[in-house]
């Protein structure tokens, strides 16, 4: 006989595939995927996905956000290279604890300053689901709370199984159906030069140093880099550069 728990997420599961099949774009996927993780009782979603979640270097790529229900004007500041939580998720495949993290002695300043940037905006309670695909490719799903629930560790845990298992149904869908919308650019693509200060930009040089490199005025420099910014629908230098990486366009 199954238990109402049981049934329950087997209806979850049942709508959740139903209004996959009928999604015709990436942004309806998403609002499928955040009707589900609400009835988890995770009112805010996150999904991110990128190709090479890695520099040549080793050193983390943040993977472009996809959100739901997050405060407005909450990327404005934000660098994806810092955040605290998707670095844990390349230390296994199990759901990521976001409590377990902020508990962690080890953390770095910037990742201390990352999670204040977010509990400032009411981003911190969640967990995330890693997703480890063939070729490199990597994918991640959060289910955030804007609270901390009461939950017992038995249902904690019971949650985040679901959340596992619906994370990873909706990412084969997206990756089967829309892989193409994550080639696309917001914009015109941008120009070899754009790409060249953007590059320069990434390597922590500073306008003047990319005017010296490339033997460009400085006022060039700025608007070689406010195009690059506009083409790509980036709200930042910060959130342009994750963009043209994630795009392939710098390395």
């Amino acid at each position: 006989m199954e238990t109402e728990a049981y049934s329950s997420h087997k209806r979850l599961m049942r709508e959740l595939a139903v209004n996959l099949e009928h999604a015709n774009h990436l942004e309806v996927a998403l609002d499928a995927m955040h009707q589900a993780v609400s009835q988890l009782g995770f009112p805010l979603l996150a999904y991110g996905f990128s190709r090479s979640p890695r520099h040549r270097d080793g050193s983390f790529a943040a993977p472009l956000y996809h959100t739901r229900n997050f405060p407005r004007g909450w990327d404005a500041s934000w660098d994806g290279a810092k955040d605290p939580y998707l670095p844990a998720c390349f230390k296994g495949t199990m759901a990521v604890d976001w409590a377990e993290v902020q508990n962690d002695d080890g953390l770095s300043p910037p990742s201390r300053k990352a999670l204040d940037y977010l509990g400032n905006r009411g981003i911190c309670t969640g967990v995330t689901i890693p997703i480890h695909m063939p070729k490199g490719g990597f994918a991640f799903v959060s289910g955030i709370s804007g609270d901390n629930p009461k939950l017992t560790p038995a249902e904690s845990l019971a949650r985040q199984s679901k959340l596992f298992f619906v994370a990873h149904y909706f990412n084969n869908s997206v990756i089967a159906n829309f892989l193409d919308e994550f080639d696309k650019p917001d914009g015109a693509a941008i120009s070899q030069r754009e790409a060249q200060c953007l590059m320069y930009a990434s390597h922590g040089k500073t306008n003047e140093d990319i005017a010296v490199i490339l033997d460009i005025s400085l006022e060039t420099v700025r608007s070689h880099l406010k195009r690059a910014i506009a083409r790509l629908g980036a709200l930042n230098r910060a959130h342009a550069i994750a963009k043209a990486i994630h795009l392939g366009l710098i390395d």
